[in-house]
């Protein structure tokens, strides 16, 4: 048993009657000893859209919150508000417009959100007027040491996110980890450490993970349901789609000893996956049981992610490698500068499954034959030749 809640994330389509919904419903119920909360989507002025964008118009919002409520009132597990645009001002009057817009939904039942701005906090406004609200930070605000966690501890929040980069940091982990006990020690509160499960087919050292927010949130486009996909996608146009690798992704580990072993620095993982619908959301239900009752080497889910979902990786050559990952990745802190190891296993793995196609065995279906590891700069070397020679 690995010993973590799950903060899971609410789709916009949940079920109102039916099968379905008494099915969602008893797994909830269920599992809700080991669940932190449920985030859902949120618009309350000055907040019209997030870091996964519009989705939903707010008259879809304000139905969907109502759904939420309503779950958590049947099975105990309490809804967290999202509100993660840092870059709405964090003015007096927006503080107040949003502490406005916020009091229905406090006395309908809603005790938990996600406050982007510190500046807030000390203000004291929001705790005066919702004293029992828990109040999260964003990890769009980046907690990469000892001293953020404490800034952000001493301003009020009750939840702090780890930035994804120390997941590879065990350094980092370990301070940030001492000053959770201390600032519990002194101030005798325990507030609570939480690091997401993972990073949508995000590379770790991504050159634009914050710009990307910042494009996503300030765009023209950025409040049009019908817009948004293509304002969303223009990043990743030069990073993730470009240079996707899970084994350079911030994901937790596959291994289940790994994964224990940093599961000790946190308290909670996070679920991100409000746009995957309700079987999304059971995904995530049967990660939570296979941390609880699975003991196979891999976990199913994070495991998913990877070429082949490392299945019977003991039998390829790479596994040597795969190893070596296994011990760097614990402590690299994703400096990718003067390190290719990453790229090199996943296409060792490649190339070790399409061999393992063509001899005896099981046919494996789908692959292609790799070509060379892909350069940081993006292009294939014989490709970069071929570019140089046409503009000579």
């Amino acid at each position: 048993m690995i010993d973590l809640k799950l903060s899971l994330a609410l789709p916009h389509n949940l079920p109102h009657q039916g099968p379905e919904d008494d099915h969602l419903v008893e797994r909830l119920v269920r599992a809700r000893d080991h669940i932190y909360d449920a985030n859902v989507t949120c618009r309350v002025p000055p907040f019209t859209t997030d870091a996964m964008g519009p989705i939903v118009d707010p008259t879809g919002a304000q139905m969907h919150v109502a759904d939420a409520l309503r779950l958590q009132a049947r099975t105990g597990v309490r809804v967290s508000g999202l509100f993660n645009n840092i870059y709405v001002p964090p003015t007096q009057e927006n503080l107040e417009l949003f502490v406005r817009g916020l009091e229905p939904l406090y006395e309908q039942g809603l005790r938990s959100i996600t406050v982007p701005h510190t500046l807030w906090l000390k203000f004291g406004l929001i705790q005066r007027r919702f004293p029992d609200m828990t109040l999260k930070s964003t990890v769009l605000r980046r907690v990469r040491s000892g001293q953020d966690f404490w800034n952000l501890a001493e301003a009020g929040f009750d939840y702090v996110m780890i930035d994804r980069l120390a997941l590879r940091d065990r350094r980092v982990l370990k301070q940030i980890r001492a000053a959770q006990g201390v600032f519990a020690t002194r101030y005798g509160k325990r507030v609570v450490l939480a690091a997401l499960v993972a990073e949508r087919v995000c590379r770790g050292d991504c050159p634009f993970w914050e710009e990307h927010y910042q494009h996503t949130m300030t765009h023209p486009d950025a409040g049009s349901v019908q817009k948004f996909e293509a304002v969303f996608e223009t990043p990743q146009s030069y990073s993730c789609k470009k240079f996707y690798n899970p084994f350079s992704s911030p994901i937790l580990p596959p291994f289940r000893a790994d994964l224990a072993e940093v599961a000790e620095f946190f308290d909670v993982a996070k679920w991100n996956g409000r746009v995957s619908g309700v079987p999304g959301l059971d995904v995530s239900l049967d990660f939570l049981d296979d941390l609880l009752r699975g003991d196979g080497e891999l976990v199913p889910y994070t495991a998913s992610w990877y070429t082949n979902q490392l299945r019977n990786y003991q039998a390829l050559p790479s596994a040597t490698l795969l190893g070596k990952w296994r011990k760097v990745t614990k402590s690299c802190g994703f400096q990718c500068w003067g390190c290719s190891l990453c790229t090199e296993l996943e296409h060792a793995m490649r190339t070790d499954l399409v061999e393992r196609a063509r001899g005896p065995g099981p046919l494996l279906r789908g692959l292609v034959r790799p070509g060379p590891p892909r350069d940081p700069r993006g292009a294939r070397p014989a490709t970069r030749r071929k570019r140089a020679a046409r503009a000579r």
